[in-house]
């Protein structure tokens, strides 16, 4: 299939409502399907952040948080993902998007999750050493 058609198509979709999106708010309730879904891409960031940025704590220099927006399409490809709140730390910031991006692509949806994409808000928490 041409991506480039694939694209387009999925974002007329998505702007005209016709695609299944779903969000998942941070502190927001999911199923048992869905929690292990966006647990599994969670863990996944976080191990490929440890071995891409192994001085990432160095950064740290006060207790923050960043809450980022990651939008997967139901096949595992990475949309788009973008800032909801920064951690106040620019080097953080910049550091969370690219590991986030390096992750992809992330595992196809379960078939119980019958969406075309789903939005995961998630909110990471850092404390100095």
């Amino acid at each position: 299939m041409n991506w480039r058609f694939y694209t387009i198509a999925c974002l007329i979709l998505t702007a005209t409502g016709c695609a299944n999106v779903k969000t998942f708010p941070i502190n927001g309730s999911v199923n048992r399907s869905e929690y292990s879904y966006v647990e599994h891409i969670t863990e996944k960031i976080e191990i490929i952040g440890i071995s891409r940025y192994p001085h990432f704590k160095d950064l740290i220099i006060t207790k923050t948080h960043i809450d980022i927006e990651i939008e997967l399409s139901n096949g595992g490809r990475l949309r788009q993902t973008h800032i909801l709140h920064s951690s106040g730390n620019p080097a953080i910031d910049a550091a969370m998007l690219d590991i986030i991006r390096y992750s992809a692509p992330y595992p196809p949806f379960p078939d119980e999750m019958k969406m075309d994409a789903l939005k995961i808000q998630k909110r990471w928490q850092f404390m100095p050493d």
